[in-house]
């Protein structure tokens, strides 16, 4: 029982570090993708960078739109035709793939995720984790996978 205490531990850490890795490699794969097809709007890739870091410095869909000399409504226009999703769409996707490598790597609970990224609180963290991704907060612990993966064998 000991052994497969450490084994799940030991996996539970493997797996966090291998999933961080995967999501910055995803990242930098989808980034350098987009960018490439939105070369031609260079107004839309200083504004995917802007809400990338939108966390940080809490800004709005209406002061990027401005920085960028551009209406909100053209501004949403253009970033949608060029990446495809919304600006909010965007700025949520980045936002929860940051979620899962803080989970993924062992060193944030939920709770500690839902603050860094800004949430008011763990209960509406869940909520809007689950709906966008589909699979509660939780599932991404490196624990649980270890769980999930030693009842499956």
């Amino acid at each position: 029982w000991e052994r497969k205490q450490q084994d799940i531990g030991s996996y539970a850490i493997c797996s966090g570090v291998l999933l961080a890795i995967l999501g910055m490699l995803i990242h930098e794969t989808c980034y350098h993708a987009i960018a490439h097809s939105v070369s031609q709007f260079p107004k839309i890739r200083l504004a995917m960078e802007l809400l990338e870091r939108a966390d940080e410095y809490d800004t709005s869909l209406s002061e990027i739109a401005r920085r960028l000399g551009l209406s909100e409504s053209r501004f949403r226009h253009m970033f949608k035709q060029a990446v495809g999703v919304s600006p909010h769409r965007y700025r949520l996707s980045k936002k929860f793939e940051r979620a899962k490598n803080l989970l993924a790597s062992g060193f944030y609970n939920v709770s500690e995720t839902a603050q860094e990224l800004g949430f008011p609180n763990v209960f509406h963290f869940s909520k809007a984790f689950k709906a966008f991704t589909g699979a509660p907060p939780s599932w991404y612990l490196p624990l649980r996978q270890a769980e999930r993966l030693w009842q499956e064998e």
